[in-house]
């Protein structure tokens, strides 16, 4: 019997143990208990943790002020962009250009193309009729010399490709000339442009000066053997031949003024036919 009440003691015992170990449990907070935390004590605790989660953090109120700032920018440039361009009048547009003086005016002009100072000239003689007589009578006579400096380069060239030694000669066969072909028809080509663009406006004097100097680069063309057939050069003095005969034809003025440009012409016999028809002209 004692027996059996020792056993009984040793399980109330063993029951007895979980309750004392649930009084040293950590809480939810990570704190432990203490035998003097109670139930009561620990909810309060809870409450008070839970209340201040609820309150906004210091980054929580600065994104919230960043994202209104944000708004206020974004509804400040709607209100920009709804804005009315300020619109310059023609008077102050006018007043400013009256102070350009002559010196800046020609510093503007020395930096535009020749094709785009060809276009403001046209415009203003478009808008205003009265000065096409006045512009046209004060154009200077063509100067020549840019052009020919332009023939005597793609001239240059062309003894680049032939590889003139220093004694002056070169080989004049036919591989030779086929490596040279394309430079020849360059050469030909601005030739012809030349030529046209001086006839088609009517500077006649200025067209006889540059078919006299150009002549030179014509005859200092290439010869090629006799199994070479060569039409680049023909073909280039037929065009000097032609322009020069429509110089005899068009030009208004004394054709002794250009005595000097046909004695020059002489030098070249692919040219006696056209002297002569100056001659039997004059």
């Amino acid at each position: 019997q004692l027996q059996g009440e020792d056993y009984r003691e040793d399980i109330d015992d063993e029951e007895d143990e979980p309750e004392d170990q649930q009084a040293f449990e950590p809480d939810e907070d990570g704190d432990d208990l203490t035998d003097d935390d109670t139930p009561r004590r620990k909810s309060k605790r809870h409450a008070a943790k839970q209340k201040s989660n609820t309150r906004a953090s210091p980054n929580t109120r600065w994104s919230a002020s960043k994202n209104s700032k944000k708004r206020k920018r974004g509804t400040s440039q709607v209100q920009h962009k709804s804005k009315k361009p300020r619109q310059i009048s023609k008077s102050s547009i006018n007043s400013r250009y009256e102070k350009v003086t002559t010196s800046q005016m020609q510093h503007s002009l020395r930096v535009l193309s020749h094709e785009h100072l060809i276009k403001v000239i046209v415009n203003i003689c478009t808008n205003n009729q009265d000065l096409v007589d006045e512009v046209f009578g004060s154009l200077p006579p063509p100067d020549v010399s840019g052009l020919v400096e332009e023939v005597n380069s793609y001239h240059q060239t062309i003894d680049h490709e032939l590889d003139i030694d220093d004694r002056g000669t070169y080989a004049a066969d036919k591989s030779s000339y086929l490596k040279v072909k394309p430079r020849l028809s360059e050469f030909k080509e601005i030739l012809t442009n030349q030529l046209k663009m001086l006839k088609n406006a009517n500077c006649y004097d200025a067209l006889i000066n540059f078919i006299s100097k150009s002549s030179e680069f014509v005859s200092n063309l290439p010869e090629w053997d006799e199994d070479v057939v060569d039409r680049v050069k023909p073909q280039c003095w037929k065009l000097l031949e032609n322009s020069a005969n429509k110089v005899i034809k068009k030009y208004e003025g004394d054709l002794n003024d250009l005595k000097n440009y046909f004695d020059e012409l002489k030098n070249y016999e692919e040219m006696s036919e056209v002297v002569q028809n100056y001659v039997q002209a004059d």
